[in-house]
């Protein structure tokens, strides 16, 4: 076999898909790329690397897997002359700029510590990040137990949902699950539920957020809301903003403009959201920071308001 440096024609039966397991694709990725070899045929080869006579895909998985419903009997494939430790890196460093999930980047990094004896700043290295992007996943995938991965990998719960679900001890990570799949929570919700649960003080606690799960997200909502009325003012200048764009006698030019001014709104109350600035919170450190002189009264603030 010797395919040089040209694209060429290889059988379906001659790709190895060992490293397929590192980078599973949705169906709805796939239906779409088998819409594209329909209409307009193969318009890039698949890479692959010769590995004990056979073909090793590294990129292309989306491909094959369309091809292969097509009832096509091979595809086009440029060779790369690398090793495995390299092949695999690559799996990433093809896909960055595509929708590569910070769970398939976690696999990929445990993939090369754990069964390619690399170091965290080797893994870097291969795959162009700094040592400490390496250690987030790394210790991110350790976290998850192997159910979470898979139901993950499934998308049975939100692929974003990997690095709050790793706050969860991995022992109580099966009620975790069965709580926000019942409940059908978005990334979001699974963050701040995940967040209650890890401050709940106690065990008993903890189960009772997971069997109230809703009503602990509506009260610790709303009282970030009123912890936060920079928010609110923002919301409510969005409102008048759409109120004004529904005035048909307004100018287009003018409305251009404000169209602007509500992006800029909408961009600002993101920021607000994303980094939790809220007015009150010197209110909130006096609150709870203790006058010198006087004795400190024991207890905390319960997690959930009563």
């Amino acid at each position: 076999m010797n395919p040089g440096k040209m694209s060429f024609s290889v059988g379906l039966d001659q790709f190895d898909l060992e490293l397929e397991r590192l980078r599973r694709c949705k169906d709805t990725f796939v239906q779409k790329i088998l819409q594209s070899l329909k209409h307009q045929g193969q318009l890039a080869p698949v890479v692959v690397t010769e590995r004990q006579q056979r073909l090793l895909m590294i990129d292309g998985f989306k491909r094959y897997r369309a091809a292969e419903m097509l009832g096509w009997s091979c595809l086009n494939a440029v060779s790369v002359e690398v090793d495995m430790k390299k092949a695999k890196a690559m799996l990433y460093v093809l896909n960055r700029s595509g929708c590569v999930s910070m769970l398939h980047e976690a696999l990929l990094v445990a993939e090369l510590i754990e069964n390619e004896g690399l170091t965290q700043n080797e893994v870097g290295i291969l795959m162009d990040h700094h040592r400490s992007w390496v250690s987030q996943r790394l210790e991110m995938i350790r976290r998850l137990s192997p159910e979470i991965i898979d139901a993950l990998l499934l998308e049975l719960i939100p692929p974003g949902a990997g690095p709050s679900l790793a706050r969860v001890p991995q022992c109580n990570q099966p009620d975790f699950y069965a709580t926000i799949v019942r409940h059908r929570f978005s990334s979001a919700q699974i963050a701040k539920l995940a967040d209650i649960y890890c401050k709940a003080p106690s065990p008993d606690m903890k189960q009772m957020v997971l069997a109230s799960a809703g009503e602990a997200l509506s009260i610790v909502s709303k009282k970030q809301k009123e912890d936060r009325p920079s928010q609110k003012v923002f919301e409510q200048m969005i409102v008048l903003v759409d109120d004004v764009m529904a005035d048909k006698t307004i100018p287009a030019g003018v409305k251009d403009r404000i169209r602007r001014i509500k992006i800029d709104l909408a961009d600002i109350l993101e920021q607000i959201n994303k980094e939790n600035i809220c007015v009150s919170t010197t209110k909130k450190k006096q609150k709870f920071t203790q006058p010198s002189g006087k004795p400190e009264q024991s207890g905390a603030p319960s997690v959930l308001p009563g």
